[in-house]
């Protein structure tokens, strides 16, 4: 297990390799608060991924360490004087600190390029929290509002929309380390765009 996920670098050279993990670009709430703002992110946290793929892979060799061998449950009738564990590296070997720290820098390397592509999508963030509610009615209600107005918002947000539409990709995009949707990111903005016009 450590050996495959040290390799993970690998999988960064060598696009040939699928991606080891699949994420997804979406809209996420900027406090904790129900009327915060939201901006684009990543379904996880990303300043702290590597963190969280090392701390899975500790857990699981703390459970493996766990586990008894077969034989005491299938020859149950035998004594055995005692519990046969199943053969596991252990945390404090030398090896083992090192290879969870490479796993964690290659990790780290690897996540770069979608902290980046999620970093391109920041200059929508914006748009996402526009009132199109409050902004169609403040057009409605102010005399002044000229036709000329009205169908320059009209254009503005078709164009955008068309903009979204060929702009985002719509499949998944092989970043190496991982696999990066954008589809709602995508959906929400082209739902957006044309509630903008239909108002």
């Amino acid at each position: 297990m450590l050996r495959s996920l040290v390799g993970s670098e690998m999988c960064i050279r060598d696009r040939s390799l699928l991606p080891l993990f699949t994420l997804d670009v979406t809209i996420v709430p900027t406090s904790d608060h129900p009327d915060s703002p939201v901006k684009v992110g990543c379904n996880v946290d990303l300043s702290v991924f590597p963190k969280t793929v090392a701390k899975v892979l500790t857990t699981a060799l703390t459970t493996i360490a766990g586990v008894q061998q077969i034989e005491s449950h299938v020859m149950n009738r035998m004594f055995w004087p005692r519990k046969k564990m199943l053969a596991v590296v252990e945390m404090k070997e030398p090896l083992v600190a090192e290879s969870l720290a490479e796993i964690t820098r290659c990790i780290s390397e690897g996540i770069k390029p979608t902290e980046q592509y999620v970093g391109m999508f920041q200059k929508y963030n914006e748009f996402l929290n526009l009132d199109i509610d409050s902004q169609v009615a403040s057009m409605r209600e102010n005399e002044n509002t000229t036709l000329a107005e009205i169908v320059k918002w009209i254009d503005r947000h078709t164009d955008a929309k068309q903009a979204v539409e060929e702009n985002i990709p719509s499949e998944s995009i092989d970043l190496g380390l991982a696999a990066v949707s954008c589809a709602s990111v995508k959906t929400k903005l082209i739902e957006k765009h044309t509630e903008a016009v239909t108002k």
